[in-house]
């Protein structure tokens, strides 16, 4: 009796068969399943992901990645610093006295982003004194791996991406890594003279090999576009010219004190690296980054090179 009920008051009452309902719940539309199969073979890009992720962590120590207020700092106030206002949909006139309380708004949103731009520097500074970490290393030998043989499709998809993004946080990330490779060279200068301090000395070595390694493997082929890249970033507001970037870390690198040529094998193995990036960098021939080369201290570089090694000489000889 009741299921009778039931049936006539509430299943009748309904305008469509519960059987077709369940039909078409448990079925798919034909353009949903087309959509969705797009949507699942949209997946996304390997290479732009290197360059995105290289660019945003070449900077920060990846160790921790759990709990890391530093790095968290430094992304609130980069989102911060980079918020644009929402523009006024209706588009009226704004009237004179409303003119003074915007002109106040400008000087204190002035003042606010120069105060965030501090702040953001100072943690900037504090970024580049940390060691480099895991992530940044393993994205490095990624790199490698899919630009080994001088890859052109690879080098086209990367060159595109930077020129379009016009942003030259990919080469300042580069620039802030070898000043930082720089910085622990100088700082381990003699630090051998101590018992059981020599694997401190150069502990950056691999790293360092795979950073221009890498800068190498981006120009492999004679890639005369991402050659003059690496000198000038056409279109952007600021330029880092790593021709010279590479210099000078190989001028630091010909600085070794007594202690320190323990160590020396470290260096040479560095060395033969940068002399292999630099001859690709001006390989095709690439004029530009000749010039750039003969403007720069390279030759010094050599010839403290040539003279370590007549003092080697000198010393095996005696």
């Amino acid at each position: 009796m009741f299921l009778e009920g039931y049936k006539r008051n509430w299943i009748h009452t309904e305008g469509y068969s519960f059987e077709d309902r369940m039909i078409d719940d448990l079925s798919k539309a034909m353009e949903q399943e087309g959509e969705e199969e797009e949507e699942t073979e949209t997946k996304p890009d390997p290479l732009h992901q290197l360059i995105l992720h290289f660019s945003r962590t070449a900077l920060t120590e990846k160790s921790k990645l759990d709990t890391d207020y530093l790095y968290m700092a430094y992304a609130d106030i980069m989102a911060e610093s980079c918020h644009i206002g929402e523009e006024d949909e209706g588009g009226e006139e704004v009237e004179e006295g409303a003119e003074d309380e915007m002109s106040f708004e400008v000087r204190q949103t002035e003042l606010e982003k120069e105060m965030e731009k501090q702040r953001l520097l100072y943690q900037q500074s504090r970024l580049h004194n940390r060691e480099t970490g895991s992530m940044v290393s393993s994205t490095l030998k990624l790199g490698i791996s899919i630009l080994n043989g001088g890859n052109v499709e690879v080098q086209q998809k990367m060159l595109e991406y930077l020129k379009d993004k016009k942003d030259v946080g990919f080469f300042l990330s580069v620039q802030a890594l070898m000043q930082t490779c720089r910085q622990n060279k100088a700082e381990g200068l003699g630090m051998v003279s101590e018992e059981g301090t020599s694997e401190k000395v150069m502990s950056d070595d691999e790293f360092t090999c795979d950073l221009f390694r890498m800068l190498q493997l981006l120009c492999e082929g004679h890639n005369n576009d991402f050659q003059n890249y690496l000198r000038t970033q056409t279109g952007s507001t600021t330029t880092i010219n790593i021709i010279i970037c590479t210099v000078d870390y190989l001028l630091r690198l010909q600085i070794i004190d007594e202690p320190g040529k323990k160590n020396f094998s470290k260096a040479m193995i560095v060395a033969k690296q940068i002399f292999n990036s630099l001859t690709e960098y001006i390989q095709g021939p690439c004029t530009g980054n000749q010039q750039s080369l003969t403007h720069s201290r390279l030759w010094d570089a050599v010839v403290g090179f040539l003279h370590v090694f007549a003092h080697m000489m000198m010393k095996l000889a005696q």
